[in-house]
């Protein structure tokens, strides 16, 4: 989180993992031209909405890294930016390997942990609750059939 050489060699492993990801399912599942999989790579949300911080009630899961008393306003800043370091990866997979960005980090935008009633993301500020499912569910049908509903 803190590391941006550290994050960097992550988000070419997190690359690596999801190339080969693709390439065994579609070897596994795409048979002889007869069948196409259509491959969708969710990027990560902010639970801090860019922001870096959260309020002090959420301590569990993820949550507890992002109250470590030792993340300074700049250490804050380089989090943030690792995270777009992991997006950038994730970004760069599904382009070379014809797969669909869902843009979570957008889309989760102004519903972290600091959005009170209208927060998309469960106190341990990495797993959705049912609004943000349902906003995945919703980018994912946007990406297939190019209508929002």
């Amino acid at each position: 989180m803190i590391s941006p050489q550290l994050t960097m060699q992550a988000a070419t492993k997190l690359r690596q993992n999801l190339a080969e990801m693709v390439k065994l399912l579609r070897a596994q599942y795409e048979v002889m031209g007869k069948s196409h999989v259509e491959f969708f790579l969710d990027n990560i949300h902010d639970p801090s909405d860019g922001g870096g911080a959260i309020p002090k009630q959420f301590t569990s899961g993820f949550c507890k890294q992002l109250q470590n008393p030792m993340l300074t306003p700049q250490l804050i800043k380089t989090v943030v930016a690792n995270l777009d370091t992991m997006n950038q990866a994730i970004a760069a997979e599904a382009a070379a390997a014809g797969a669909s960005l869902v843009d979570n980090h957008a889309g989760f935008h102004g519903h972290g942990m600091n959005a009170g009633a209208d927060r998309w993301i469960d106190v341990d500020c990495a797993h959705p609750i049912n609004p943000g499912h349902d906003l995945i569910r919703r980018l994912i049908w946007q990406r297939l059939t190019g209508k929002t509903y």
